[in-house]
C-alpha cells in the first residue's frame, strides 16, 4: 500500500507541481547508522535532485523569498546539516560539490574541533574544525547558528537562551562572511516553545528552523520554519515523496 501511495504522490507532483520549498535536514553522512545516511544513498538523493533540475538555496535566499523581495525557482531546495560533524566535511561536502549543490551547516559553537558529547550513540564523534568551516564558506556554503552548547532551549531561562545565542555569535563571527548568517538558527534537538520564539525575536533572529515536517509555503512563521529530516532508512522513493508538498497535504487530510 505504501508504494501505491507514494506513486500517487509522484503522479500528483508531475500533473500539479507544487511551488512550496523543501528544507531538508541531515545530521551525519556515514555508514554506522547512528543519526546518519549512508554515503551511497546520499549520493543517490543528490543525483535525483540534479536529474529534476533542483537548485540549492541559502537561508538568505529563503528570507528574501518570504519577504517578497526575490523570486525562486519552483525547484528550489535548502539542504541543511545540524551539529557540525566531521563527516559533513569529509563525505558530504565533496558529494555536494560534485553535483553543484551548496548547503547550510548549523554549528554548535562549543564543539568546533572537538569530539561530540551528545547521546551515547553519537558520543565522541569528530566535529569540524574552524579551518574546515572556513573552507566551506569560501566555497559558497553557509555556516549558521546552532547555539553554543546544544542545550535544550525549552529547559533553560530567557537569559540563558540569549547567552547561548550570543556566545555562538561571538565565536562564529570570526569565520562567517555575513553577520546575517548568525541570525539564522536551528533549534537544538528541534525543541522550542512560544517563549523561546519571543526571546529569540528580541535578540534579532531572522529565521528559526525546527523539525516540523512540511514544506515552506508563502505564509509561514519565520521563527518556526519546517524542515524534513532525512533518515537512514529512507529509500530514494521515500525521499522523492518527502520533498513533495502533496505528501503532507494528503497525510493531514487523512488524519
Amino acid at each position: 500500500m505504501k508504494v501505491i501511495f507514494y506513486c500517487l504522490i509522484l503522479i500528483l507532483e508531475r500533473l500539479f507541481p507544487t511551488r512550496d520549498i523543501a528544507v531538508i535536514l541531515y545530521h551525519r553522512i556515514d555508514d554506522d547508522g547512528n543519526y546518519s545516511v549512508k554515503p551511497e544513498l546520499f549520493e543517490k538523493q543528490l543525483k535525483h535532485l540534479k536529474k529534476l533540475d533542483y537548485v540549492s538555496i541559502s537561508p538568505e535566499d529563503l528570507k528574501g523569498f518570504l519577504d517578497g523581495k526575490i523570486n525562486l525557482s519552483r525547484r528550489s531546495i535548502l539542504i541543511t546539516f545540524d551539529d557540525g560533524f566531521k563527516d559533513n566535511y569529509s563525505i558530504a561536502y565533496p558529494l555536494l560539490k560534485k553535483y553543484n549543490f551548496t548547503a547550510t551547516f548549523f554549528i554548535s559553537a562549543r564543539h568546533i574541533g572537538k569530539l561530540s558529547d551528545y547521546s551515547e550513540k553519537i558520543k565522541n564523534k569528530e566535529m569540524m574544525s574552524f579551518a574546515e568551516l572556513s573552507e566551506l564558506i569560501e566555497n559558497g556554503f553557509t555556516v549558521a547558528n546552532h547555539f553554543y552548547s546544544h542545550r535544550n532551549l525549552t529547559e533553560i531561562s530567557d537569559q540563558e537562551i540569549e547567552s547561548e545565542f550570543n556566545h555562538a555569535c561571538e565565536i562564529l563571527s570570526n569565520i562567517v562572511n555575513s553577520e546575517n548568517d548568525l541570525k539564522y538558527v536551528a533549534y537544538p534537538r528541534n525543541r522550542t516553545t512560544s517563549n523561546v520564539f519571543a526571546t529569540l525575536k528580541k535578540v534579532g533572529v531572522k529565521l528559526g528552523f525546527g523539525g516540523n515536517p512540511a514544506l515552506v509555503s508563502g505564509i509561514v512563521d519565520y521563527l518556526n520554519i519546517p524542515r524534513i529530516e532525512i533518515f537512514g532508512n529512507n529509500s530514494v522513493l521515500k525521499f522523492r515523496v518527502k520533498i513533495s508538498g502533496h505528501y503532507y497535504r494528503l497525510i493531514n487530510l487523512f488524519r
